[in-house]
């Protein structure tokens, strides 16, 4: 399965990191865990926190690792950390061409 290591951004700040893969390649969504750095505020950032759904103070970003932007409809933290430990955390990144960075969908038999 291919992946795509990205840095996920608040403003310039960022706030995290992934490794993505497609989910839905007829929803055109991907996404991955999500590793928060010390910049995360879940309270400012997570656009679900513990189930309660919530708008981020600031419009989350997304690029790769070498500094290209990522460029999709609307990004998204889910936080379930309290309840569940560090790996309660994934980010979802919605109305992403997916081709451009996974190449085509996987062929079925």
């Amino acid at each position: 399965m291919t992946t795509l290591e990205v840095e996920i951004l608040a403003g310039e700040t960022v706030i995290g990191t992934s490794q993505i893969t497609a989910w839905d390649w007829g929803m055109a969504v991907a996404g991955g865990d999500f590793t928060p750095t010390e910049n995360y505020e879940a309270e400012r950032h997570a656009s679900e926190l513990e189930g309660e759904a919530r708008l981020p103070e600031a419009r989350l970003l997304v690029r790769t690792r070498g500094g290209e932007r990522v460029t999709c409809e609307l990004v998204q933290v889910t936080d379930w950390s309290k309840s569940v430990g560090d790996h309660g955390r994934e980010v979802a990144l919605y109305g992403l061409e997916l081709a451009d960075h996974f190449g085509g969908p996987p062929a079925y038999e």
